[in-house]
């Protein structure tokens, strides 16, 4: 709006495949290679299930291009996930830190990624050299520790 500073910030916003709950019901989309675990072995969805996704796009983000073709050779999910390993392994040494974070997104179970709000402050913490990500995303209620993968 006109006099109005801009106020800085990321939305991704993809309404195409979007239906009503009664439409919904049994209706799985999403890209291959950017599907949870939990997605593609049972159609599960949940908020879980998006920081997964938000976790391979932040990681094609910071490792560039890393789609070798696996679906098109046929590997599968298997195979996909092979490639967004690789392309954290990458990241691992570059920047280890942003690395565990972005490996807990991408943890095959969902109880061990951290929540939205656990990101961000992850995030932040790595770009203002702040606390640890560990201390951030390892919150109470949560089933997995620093070290795990």
């Amino acid at each position: 709006k006109e006099g109005k500073a801009a106020t800085p910030g990321l939305k991704i916003i993809d309404f195409g495949e979007g239906n009503t709950p009664d439409e919904a019901m049994g209706y799985i989309a999403g890209t291959p290679g950017y599907q949870a675990p939990e997605v593609v072995k049972d159609g599960e969805c949940s908020f879980a299930s998006d920081i997964y996704s938000t976790g391979v796009s932040l990681i094609e983000m910071w490792a560039g291009d890393m789609w070798d073709g696996a679906e098109t050779r046929g590997e599968g999910y298997e195979g996909m996930r092979g490639e967004v390993l690789g392309a954290l392994a990458k990241i691992q040494k570059g920047d280890p830190k942003v690395a565990a974070i972005l490996r807990r997104c991408i943890a095959e179970q969902p109880a061990r990624r951290p929540s939205a709000r656990q990101l961000l402050k992850a995030l932040k913490a790595v770009r203002t050299q702040g606390r640890a990500p560990s201390k951030l995303i390892a919150l109470r209620g949560r089933g997995w520790a620093a070290n795990k993968t």
